[in-house]
């Protein structure tokens, strides 16, 4: 992407600052979801005391009930800004089932990564069902604040003048 702003030699304050706030989101994004990564083994001192032993993956639908509301609204919003900046940079992203798609696998992406650090002691999460189908629902939120956005500034206008590139 910065590439792709490179060759166009057009840096204005507002892209600057969506792309700063974009790998912001990310870096956010990454150390909530995948960090702290687990460095002992498993014949380790940490390990015997129970550190690194935890299920691997949560199958059980609807357990919603359950969660604390700090984990329900977290995982809602996970996504949301994601779906936002993808409707912004990329204009596939402005219709609803590319963006749906998108977020589904990148919340399918995540949850994998989380098993497979399991597997390997590296991490201390579980891939849950529940998480993949509440970050798709949140990151509906982000798809229609952007539409929002859209409609009251007028998005949609100022990227068709520019014939069809990925501009914000």
């Amino acid at each position: 992407m910065i590439k792709q702003y490179r060759k166009q030699q057009h840096f204005s304050l507002k892209r600057i600052l969506l792309l700063i706030l974009f790998l912001l989101y990310l870096w956010l994004l990454l150390d909530i979801t995948l960090f702290p990564i687990l460095l002992f083994p498993p014949n380790s001192g940490p390990f015997k005391l129970g550190l690194g032993r935890q299920f691997f993956i949560n199958l059980i639908f609807y357990v919603f009930p359950m969660y604390r509301p700090r984990q329900l609204i977290g995982n809602l919003i996970l996504l949301a800004p994601l779906s936002f900046f993808a409707a912004i940079f990329k204009t596939r992203y402005r219709k609803f089932g590319n963006n749906l798609r998108l977020m589904f696998l990148s919340s399918l992406l995540i949850e994998s990564l989380q098993l497979i650090f399991n597997i390997f002691y590296l991490g201390n999460r579980i891939f849950d069902v529940n998480d993949i189908l509440l970050n798709t629902l949140g990151s509906i939120l982000g798809f229609l604040f952007f539409k929002l956005l859209n409609l009251l500034s007028g998005i949609k206008k100022t990227s068709t003048s520019s014939k069809g590139k990925d501009r914000p």
